[in-house]
């Protein structure tokens, strides 16, 4: 594939991301320029913390009317993952210009002549490719349409055959209760189109960052293997030259990218927390309620491909050091054993996602996350 066919592929991707947020700001993305640009943020930064208020509104007046905690459950869950998805969108709409410096980045890997050359980096940068449209419309979708789209329609059963409003319209009477359900389901399908957009923003460049290790990890694989063939010495420094370039690239991105989703990363923590805390109660209460249980489905798959996301760019780090540790690099010039020994220096602190800087984000979190919220659920069960 031609370079310039990649360098267009890897635009489309990018022009669709660009019409999801146009439609999500409601056209304001592609109008907006220099100081107006904020305002792209208006509309979920609107409709967003209304649905919080509608869902406020409707466990209010369940509290109102002597209702049990089931009444108001669901309202209260609906509550946390509106406000979970519109920090989410705001924070990444607002750190537009550090998120197009890092695609444009990526579309570099794709544009450099020395690049294009080197079947490494094309394979790679393919594979990614791939890997991103296959996860966007076999496994991110799909996740969204069965989890998301059944718990939707669920939430619009469960409002209809109980007559009870999950979100409801202040200063608008309950007798309009037509009006607050597809008043409050416009809301909620534009909440879930924002937090596809935000997902899908930090996918994408994770897969790539994924893809820029994984050419790291075979260039030092390279050089292993020309230096014990006998290769010639300018080969051997240009490879070298590679991967100093790129490790270095690797690592002034990764910082960038976590401190672009720093707020997300501790948001999605926070409110996995606490929406896992209070469904686990109320399946305590109601086992049989298909409702939380589909809500819980789809909590889980959200923390699942958070922390599995979390551990694959860890794996894929720890890997560097494990490759050149176990290059003849000590057979080597001194010169360059001296920029190998500094790179493994470097590469000993193993990147890794964190929540608030402070929690790892990989595997091990979704199982003790999973757990406590269990254990103190049921210490609530227990005890109210």
């Amino acid at each position: 594939m031609s370079r310039n066919k990649k360098v267009n592929k890897f635009d489309q991707i990018i022009k669709i991301m660009e019409i999801s947020k146009k439609i999500s700001s409601f056209g304001l993305s592609a109008k907006c320029e220099g100081k107006s640009r904020p305002l792209i943020i208006l509309f979920p930064a609107i409709f967003g913390p209304l649905t919080v208020v509608c869902a406020a509104c409707a466990i209010k007046g369940t509290i109102e009317s002597g209702e049990n905690i089931e009444a108001s459950g669901a309202a209260t869950l609906l509550a946390i993952g509106v406000f979970q998805a519109t920090i989410k969108t705001v924070s990444v709409l607002l750190q537009e210009k550090k998120i197009d410096f890092i695609l444009r980045w990526i579309r570099n890997l794709y544009s450099n002549h020395k690049n294009e050359s080197n079947s490494l980096f094309n394979g790679h940068m393919e594979r990614a490719e791939k890997n991103f449209t296959k996860f966007s419309k076999y496994f991110f979708f799909r996740i969204f349409l069965y989890s998301f789209g059944s718990a939707f329609f669920i939430l619009l059963i469960y409002m209809n055959l109980k007559g009870k409003l999950l979100l409801a319209f202040p200063y608008l009477s309950t007798n309009y209760f037509n009006t607050h359900t597809i008043g409050g389901s416009l809301l909620l399908f534009y909440d879930v189109i924002n937090l596809a957009i935000s997902e899908s923003t930090m996918i994408l460049i994770g897969i790539y960052l994924i893809a820029t290790l994984n050419i790291l990890s075979d260039l030092i694989f390279s050089l292993n293997e020309k230096f014990q063939s006998g290769s010639d010495k300018q080969s051997n420094n240009s490879i070298l030259q590679q991967i100093v370039i790129l490790h270095i690239e690797i690592l002034s991105k990764f910082r960038e990218f976590c401190n672009i989703f720093d707020v997300v990363f501790a948001i999605q923590l926070f409110s996995s927390v606490l929406l896992l805390l209070f469904n686990f109660y109320l399946l305590m209460y109601s086992l049989t309620d298909f409702l939380y249980i589909c809500l819980i489905g789809c909590i889980f798959c959200q923390l699942a491909l958070f922390c599995l996301f979390g551990q694959k760019i860890h794996e894929k780090s720890e890997r560097i050091f494990i490759d050149l540790y176990l290059t003849k690099w000590y057979e080597m010039d001194v010169k360059d054993q001296k920029i190998l020994l500094l790179i493994m220096k470097m590469s000993q602190k193993t990147l890794g996602l964190k929540a608030g800087g402070i929690y790892a984000i990989d595997s091990s979190m979704f199982v003790q996350v999973t757990k406590m919220c269990f254990s103190y659920a049921t210490i609530l069960y227990t005890f109210l």
